[in-house]
């Protein structure tokens, strides 16, 4: 599915809910919901068939939407959209001073 078409839905979603500005789970659930209409006592069995068959959207594609829709719009931001920014930085400045300190041992992949 387009994350194009998904857009409107999970920035209403974002406005309206804010745990699902901080949990990417609660947010597919909250947008499985708007796709399944008898989504009260659907079976495991048959959840897994419509996201086999495309019936609901990628996992990934709510997550890469809700990332850029937050990127772009600091009204839709939870709570840890800070902290993951800062932990992704330092994340960044340890592999960068692994490579240095490995320069000589080849590549990691």
């Amino acid at each position: 599915m387009a994350i194009r078409k998904l857009e409107p839905l999970i920035r209403d979603i974002l406005e309206t809910d804010e745990k699902a500005r901080d949990n990417d789970d609660y947010l597919f659930v909250q947008i499985c919901k708007q796709y399944i209409s008898h989504w009260k006592g659907l079976d495991l069995n048959t959840f897994f068939f419509y996201m086999e068959n495309n019936a609901v959207p990628n996992y990934r594609s709510v997550t890469r939407c809700r990332s850029k829709l937050q990127e772009l719009n600091e009204d839709l931001r939870g709570k840890m959209y800070g902290k993951r920014k800062e932990q992704g930085e330092k994340v960044k400045e340890e592999l960068l001073q692994w490579k240095e300190v490995n320069k000589n041992q080849g590549d990691l992949f």
